[in-house]
């Protein structure tokens, strides 16, 4: 089906009697030597072999250049002086038809190219099958002391579990006390229309038919020059209905549609490496299907990127929970303001590596380029880019604008989700404690400190808290009685551990409360107090996540995103 740019070059080609073709995409290259995924998403011309056989020069003109182009070839003699070996088709007919013929060796190349040229920053092989097999058998170990080893074990889980919590309830009080949310004064004055970056925005889709036409919504209200910006609709090989929905949805000419060729691990990271190889954009940005960002985001954070000099590689957006009608969404809700409003502003102002978030991430394309972009292989690829970039000098800062997304709405829907971030958490400490030297060198100590304290927050404590509630509950029901280890040892470490149980579960409510009401919604006050059910909730996906990490690291639990009606402009 035509879209509106076919439809301006075939009349634009009509009035001087050239020829225009709307190129399909199995046209092939005549010679494939020396094209490449960057000529391929950049070239304006081609020698191409149409499915019927034919040899054609096929020239592709940007609109702004169309007419010149046109008159110049036409030599002002009307239809007999147009070559009949010539046509020409539009820039996004002509980049499709050539990201197809490298397509397969692009994908080969962008899957590997952090494993071959980074290794120890891949997770390729995270976690070995050594750590996985010690791993297994301390988890057996664990349960057979819980269930038949001494009585002493409860009580060495719950000391432990407390230890966890010091570190919890240190960091979580360090935010609380310098907690300061991102404020519109803090932002970047804006760029002139003249110097405003080329954008390329990348949005990655599996079985999201559904979603097409409010994302293409959300899409279109994003104020940024036309001619500045491409969309890249990114799509698995499998997805037909998908597909079929995105050619019918996504019908402006600056949206292009890439299909990734199979290949394994099937991970958003892997899509996202392959449609970088592809992107034109002096900046990135990555949006989710259900995501609906503020319309002067990319002019925000384009000001803020080209402003804050070349150190500062990537802002991230806040991310805002709509549809909390249920409480898992209520705490969902509470979480991302504690994190975007609490959490990541104050690791910005520390310069410690910020874990970003899967969407709303704005990145400069060289600075992607230079740290090998996404891992396919890590499924929590946005926390370990934020690690990654810092490693090799970059440094990222939150942005002053939202992005709308709705939240998992049934606990068999959350559950899956929670687990691979997790799971992804865990790899991602795996691999950037690989060689702990290195992390301290390239990030500094303060910056690698904040990052293991932040990881051991995220990985650990809720490994830990329910075995401590465990052991403690064990201790109460007389079944495994805790021994007496003298009265001032216990009262010491009894205290310790109810210090730091306060002090976390105390400052964690502090920071959810400012930072609910940072974001205007007062209304989630109440819920701020069923935390506890959250912390449960997460646990339960951190052991779920601890059995993947054994048995299947890089599978990918797709998210289920249920539609809602497109919003008005």
């Amino acid at each position: 089906m035509p879209r509106s740019d076919d439809l301006a070059y075939a009349a634009a080609c009509a009035e001087v009697g050239a020829r225009f073709i709307l190129l399909p995409a199995s046209a092939e290259p005549v010679s494939r030597d020396g094209l490449t995924a960057h000529a391929a998403a950049r070239v304006g011309a081609a020698r191409l072999r149409l499915p019927d056989g034919a040899v054609l020069t096929v020239l592709a003109p940007p609109p702004t250049q169309l007419a010149r182009h046109l008159d110049d070839l036409a030599g002002g003699e009307g239809r007999n002086g147009w070559p009949d070996a010539l046509a020409v088709t539009t820039p996004r007919r002509l980049r499709t038809a050539l990201r197809a013929a490298v397509a397969v060796r692009t994908e080969a190349r962008v899957r590997g190219i952090l494993a071959r040229e980074e290794p120890q920053l891949s997770a390729s092989t995270a976690p070995s099958i050594a750590f996985r097999t010690a791993l297994s058998i301390g988890i057996l170990a664990l349960a057979y002391g819980l269930v038949s080893g001494p009585s002493v074990l409860p009580w060495a889980i719950f000391v432990t579990s407390a230890l966890v919590f010091h570190v919890t309830a240190g960091l979580r009080l360090m935010v609380a006390v310098n907690m300061r949310p991102v404020a519109a004064p803090e932002a970047a004055p804006p760029l002139p229309p003249a110097a405003l970056p080329f954008y390329t925005v990348m949005v990655c889709l599996y079985r999201e038919a559904g979603m097409v036409p409010t994302l293409a919504a959300a899409l279109d209200r994003l104020a940024y020059p036309r001619d500045r910006l491409e969309v890249l609709v990114l799509l698995e090989a499998d997805d037909a209905e998908t597909r079929a929905a995105a050619e019918a949805g996504f019908t402006a000419p600056h949206v292009d549609i890439l299909v990734v060729p199979p290949g394994r691990p099937r991970t958003k990271p892997r899509a996202l490496a392959y449609g970088l190889a592809f992107a034109r954009g002096d900046l990135v940005a990555v949006f989710d299907a259900e995501d609906r960002p503020a319309p002067d985001q990319l002019l925000k954070a384009a000001a803020h990127l080209v402003g804050g000099g070349p150190s500062v590689a990537c802002v991230q957006g806040e991310l805002r929970i709509d549809g909390d009608d249920r409480l898992i969404q209520k705490l969902f809700a509470i979480d991302y303001a504690a994190l975007f409003s609490g959490m990541l502003p104050w690791l910005a102002r520390q310069g410690a590596p910020l874990p970003l978030g899967g969407t709303s991430n704005h990145i400069k394309r060289k600075a992607l380029l230079v740290c090998r972009g996404w891992d396919p292989y890590n499924v929590t690829e946005d926390a370990d880019l934020g690690i990654r970039l810092q490693r090799f000098g970059f440094r990222s800062d939150v942005l002053a604008s939202h992005t709308r997304e709705e939240s998992p709405d049934r606990f068999a829907d959350w559950l899956p989700q929670r687990t691979r971030w997790l799971k992804g958490w865990m790899i991602t400490w795996l691999v950037h404690s690989r060689r702990p030297g290195d992390l301290v060198r390239e990030c500094g100590f303060k910056a690698a400190a904040l990052f293991h304290a932040t990881a051991f927050t995220q990985v650990m404590a809720p490994l830990v808290h329910p075995l401590g509630m465990v052991a403690y509950g064990l201790h109460l029901a007389g079944v495994k009685p805790v021994p007496d280890l003298g009265g001032a040892i216990g009262a010491v470490l009894l205290g310790l551990a109810g210090f730091a149980i306060l002090v976390g579960y105390g400052a964690a409510f502090v920071i959810a409360r400012r930072a609910v009401r940072a974001i205007g919604r007062p209304d989630l006050l109440p819920w701020t107090f069923a935390l506890p059910v959250q912390w449960m909730l997460v646990s339960i996906a951190a052991w779920k996540a601890l059995f993947e990490l054994i048995f299947k690291p890089h599978y990918w639990a797709k998210t289920t995103h249920r539609s809602r009606p497109v919003e008005k402009a």
